[in-house]
């Protein structure tokens, strides 16, 4: 956290992050959403075969591999029908003294089909470790999803 910043700007920052990474992820704008990835960025889904059946695999690592995953997924929703979109709710939000900040969260995914009532898919408690890019701008370093189902 900037020295300058007090916590309830940073509170703020990230909930504009995530209001706009979740956004580019529904809206199927994939290279953009990678984008709020570093480079190494890691997105592991706990336990590992929760997502088997509908990504392939359950740890992913680099903006590259998460880019690819999420083009595929949104290209079978969309051939499907589709439409998702997460409700991120409950954000705690602690800044580290190395200059990460932790965020949790709970994650609703819902699922809508065409002349179907709305219901969530999934519910996932997720954890992420946020770093500054080069412009100071928000990026997830890693990403740990937790399946409710599984659990």
């Amino acid at each position: 956290m900037p020295k300058t910043m007090t916590h309830a700007e940073l509170y703020v920052e990230v909930q504009n992050f995530y209001a706009r990474q979740v956004r580019l992820q529904n809206d199927g704008h994939t290279q953009e959403w990678a984008a709020t990835f570093t480079e190494d960025g890691r997105l592991v889904h706990e336990p590992e075969n929760a997502v088997v059946h509908r990504v392939g695999k359950g740890v992913f690592r680099g903006r590259a591999e998460l880019l690819s995953t999420m083009r595929g997924l949104h290209k079978k929703l969309t051939d499907a029908g589709i439409q998702q979109r997460h409700l991120y709710t409950m954000l705690t939000v602690e800044p580290r003294d190395d200059a990460t900040v932790e965020a949790s969260y709970y994650s609703l995914v819902f699922r809508i089909r065409p002349g179907q009532k709305p219901a969530p898919e999934v519910s996932c408690p997720t954890h992420d470790v946020l770093v500054r890019g080069e412009n100071g701008e928000l990026l997830v370093s890693s990403r740990t999803i937790t399946h409710d189902e599984c659990a």
